[in-house]
């Protein structure tokens, strides 16, 4: 066995998931592409002068979009909330 074989798998797990909406066949498709952009900053590490932090920082962006999108639902459904509740106290 290597040392830190599984290093960070969990959080890529999380990362995947949360892309995928927990959508079973959504998330085989969002760890490929997960995995493809990972893979993909690697080579073009490799092969190219571009540093492998430029598909980081996707990935970074990728997460906070997505988180983003759900924060801002939360947000709509929390005022919508307060807002049949003020209607109620008005009555």
């Amino acid at each position: 066995m290597k040392d830190n074989f599984s290093a960070g798998l969990g959080f890529d797990g999380i990362i995947v998931s949360l892309l995928a909406r927990n959508h079973p066949i959504a998330v085989l498709l969002s760890a490929f592409f997960y995995a493809y952009l990972q893979v993909g900053g690697q080579i073009m590490q490799a092969n190219s002068d571009v540093p492998r932090d430029l598909a980081i920082i996707i990935q970074a962006l990728l997460v906070i979009f997505v988180s983003s999108q759900a924060i801002f639902a939360y947000l709509k459904q929390r005022k919508l909330m307060s807002s049949r509740g003020g209607e109620r106290v008005a009555k």
